[in-house]
């Protein structure tokens, strides 16, 4: 919009700012720890996994031009984070535009920056932004290094989309134009628009942080969908990097809109989450050297294996896990293809073996060890199994149920636990309310043997306990098991 009509935009959203964001406490309450406190008359959240000591705290700057307020997307991304980096998120709703300029913005957010440094360390600080909330973790950067030189800056700036130099170049202009019709979000006159609004005269640096000088800037990971127009401040983002010795890793997202990461409702968003976590969680050296990084998305197996990834995360850090997890999928591509003739009936549990034993393989490949990815693969398999108990155990409620339960085993067994599962059997003649079988060749303990991570076959073997050992009314009773010892499982007994 031009004009008259921009002004009438900036009205409305103005308007939008004062009201109240909308905390989905009943999403969170049960996990997370949210305070809400004033900080110089800026309102800030935070958030925190309930009972949990952070390692690091992130000054979370959410987006939308300066004009927009944020929304409880902003919130659960928070959320997110303190879990998968074992973080407290500060959330601030700094003061917008029109009714605030860039200057006081900044003074708001860093007052509550300097209040995480009366609690953290400050190479234990994060600056996350998306979109002009990581261009505001840049103009922060540097409106400390030209205004409050006492004041030090954080340890890392992990920015989605950020807007670098506001109004751009005639060469970024260039750019975002042949961009135009591709990005349905932003449209390229808007940061001409903006600019006086935001900063004028002695003020307008912070408004393009790339052009300063950025000696003594933190590590930063920036991410880019091909698909926006902000992605034409990238190669001048990388020689500024390169000319004043500030690490650099370029995240791309191939085909992806602007600021994908930030709308849980795009599939891709998961995916790119995950690198915003292990970028937070990274505290690694780095010689300044840019790096770039494709983030092809694909539907992986393992992307439903999530919370693996989430125990491995809290047991060795969420950049370690990022690690096993993209080795994991090689891995585990390797084993699809060398296992790409399995009968049919053996995939429903090739479903589970296969992207255990990457993961495993991935584990002790990186870390030397078997015990944290065996810990994190089990914990996740018997919480599973456990849940699918808590249903059993409500159904044995339902008069007849557990009778009409023993009666299923026998075909349960003989079709997704015989022979064309890869399994063999000795079946026994069984009493009023009983069935008794032995497994006497069972595929998890062949294919977990086969690619050497035997160990795993005790996790699905104990999974059966978890799942049928606690229901009232009926006895599940094996006597051994090919995972936990002995040639075969013997009487295993449904009562």
């Amino acid at each position: 919009k031009e004009g008259d009509d921009f002004r009438k935009l900036l009205d409305k959203y103005d308007k939008e700012q004062k009201k109240p964001l909308k905390i989905p406490y009943k999403k969170l309450e049960a996990g997370f720890e949210i305070d809400s406190r004033y900080i110089n008359g800026t309102l800030c959240h935070t958030v925190k996994v309930r009972g949990s000591v952070p390692q690091i705290a992130v000054l979370y700057l959410f987006g939308g031009g300066y004009i927009l307020p944020p929304d409880p997307g902003d919130i659960v991304l928070c959320s997110e984070i303190a879990e998968n980096c074992n973080a407290e998120v500060w959330f601030p709703l700094y003061p917008m535009a029109p009714s605030h300029r860039l200057v006081q913005t900044l003074e708001s957010s860093l007052a509550v920056y300097k209040e995480i440094l009366k609690n953290f360390n400050p190479e234990d600080v994060r600056f996350f932004g998306t979109s002009s909330g990581g261009g505001q973790a840049m103009s922060l950067c540097t409106f400390v290094k030209h205004e409050h030189r006492d004041t030090p800056l954080p340890g890392r700036l992990v920015l989605q989309s950020p807007g670098l130099q506001v109004p751009p170049s005639e060469a970024q202009k260039a750019k975002m134009e042949s961009l135009r019709d591709r990005d349905v979000m932003i449209p390229p006159r808007f940061f001409d628009n903006i600019a006086p609004v935001l900063a004028t005269g002695d003020e307008a640096y912070l408004l393009s942080p790339v052009l300063d000088d950025l000696t003594g800037f933190p590590p930063i990971d920036i991410f880019y969908g091909t698909e926006e127009v902000m992605i034409a401040y990238l190669e001048d983002m990388k020689d500024a990097c390169s000319r004043y010795g500030v690490p650099l890793n370029v995240h791309i997202g191939e085909g992806m809109m602007h600021c994908w990461g930030a709308m849980s409702f795009v599939p891709e968003a998961q995916a790119v989450r995950r690198e915003y976590f292990a970028a937070l969680s990274d505290d690694s050296p780095r010689d300044g050297v840019t790096e770039v990084h494709k983030t092809e998305i694909r539907d992986s197996v393992l992307d439903k294996k999530d919370g693996i990834r989430k125990n491995l995360a809290l047991i060795v850090g969420a950049a370690k896990a990022e690690q096993i997890w993209a080795r994991a999928e090689e891995i585990l591509l390797e084993i699809e293809q060398r296992y790409e003739d399995i009968p049919k009936g053996q995939k429903m549990h090739t479903s589970y073996i296969f992207p255990s034993a990457a993961i495993q393989l991935a584990s002790v490949e990186i870390l030397g060890d078997r015990e944290p990815g065996y810990k994190a693969i089990s914990e996740y398999s018997w919480a599973k199994s456990r849940k699918m108990g808590d249903s059993l155990r409500r159904m044995s409620r339902i008069p007849g149920f557990n009778n009409f339960f023993v009666k299923l085993w026998d075909p349960i067994s003989r079709k997704s636990f015989g022979p064309d599962a890869g399994f063999s059997n000795v079946f026994y003649p069984n009493s009023r309310g009983e069935y008794r079988m032995d497994i006497t060749k069972c595929p998890y303990n062949s294919y977990f043997t086969e690619l050497g991570t035997p160990e795993l076959t005790k996790i699905f073997c104990i999974n059966d306990e978890c799942t049928y050992g606690d229901v009232p009314g009926l006895e599940f009773t094996r006597h051994t098991t090919l995972g936990i010892g002995g040639d075969s499982p013997r009487y295993t007994r449904l009562l």
